[in-house]
């Protein structure tokens, strides 16, 4: 992707970044921050645990919990989730639970089977 391709990325991304912002901020949960090119990755220790979930993605801003390494195939993941959003912007609050809905509906597997998912799980095993 070129600069400007970046750039328009994240400001099309903004609104959905600020929010996983806010809501890390008012959790007051404790966070150590690094910057992966355009995407702030930040170590959150959550003060609850979801089995399987190692990250989650807003906008331009991956939360990871501290305990697993943000490198290899969960970096191209979560990296997929942030290009998805460069490309659909605030729409992606809608579009997300939308494709569960309908994963939901036609597979009962509405993380799976989640178009957003799918494309970044083959992301994640693409060799570089």
């Amino acid at each position: 992707m070129t600069i400007l391709e970046n750039i328009l990325g994240f400001i099309w991304a903004l609104p959905v970044t600020l929010i996983g912002l806010l809501a890390l901020l008012t959790a007051g949960w404790p966070v150590s921050v690094m910057f992966d090119g355009w995407v702030l990755v930040i170590d959150v220790k959550l003060p609850f645990y979801v089995p399987n979930m190692k990250a989650v993605t807003y906008g331009n801003l991956v939360m990871c919990r501290p305990d697993v390494l943000f490198n290899g195939k969960l970096r191209k993941h979560e990296l997929e989730h942030v290009r998805q959003c460069n490309i659909f912007g605030p729409f992606i609050i809608i579009l997300y639970p939308m494709l569960s809905l309908l994963a939901w509906i036609c597979y009962n597997k509405p993380y799976e089977m989640n178009w957003l998912e799918i494309m970044a799980r083959i992301k994640a095993s693409t060799p570089e």
